[in-house]
């Protein structure tokens, strides 16, 4: 199931940095988003909030964050964000110009599983707004 979200995650970036997404792809990122908002508790206006770049200190969105990672398979089991996992996902039309982002972000995160997908989150935003992406 996971190797079957990674994809689709991968693939609605993809579709959703291009055009317009199709309706299959759009109910799988809503089953993410409600697992992950289930499982997280958090407050969907954060969420929101977050999607535009801004990031409120919030336990249970930082794990809302976390969650994402976790279900496309970029949480490794030493407990860190998979950088190179997460380089090697990135559509072929964001890779080039994306990919410095993606490893400068995750070499500046630390803390606790939530707080790493947080910072990496906000990092990604801060560093390239265009690429940024939270279903």
């Amino acid at each position: 199931m996971k190797a079957a979200r990674e994809i689709f995650f991968i693939v609605g970036v993809c579709v959703a940095l291009i055009s317009g997404m199709s309706d299959e792809m759009k109910d799988l990122l809503d089953s993410l988003h409600a697992q992950c908002l289930s499982d997280s508790g958090v407050n969907e206006e954060l969420i929101s909030k977050a999607q535009k770049g801004e990031f409120e200190e919030d336990e249970k969105l930082k794990c809302y964050m976390r969650c994402i990672f976790d279900e496309t398979g970029l949480f490794g089991d030493d407990g860190k964000i998979d950088v190179e996992g997460m380089v090697s996902m990135l559509p072929d039309e964001i890779k080039e110009p994306f990919a410095p982002t993606v490893r400068k972000c995750g070499g500046l995160v630390s803390g606790s599983p939530c707080e790493q997908s947080f910072k990496m989150y906000k990092c990604c935003f801060d560093e390239a707004p265009q690429y940024y992406f939270l279903p």
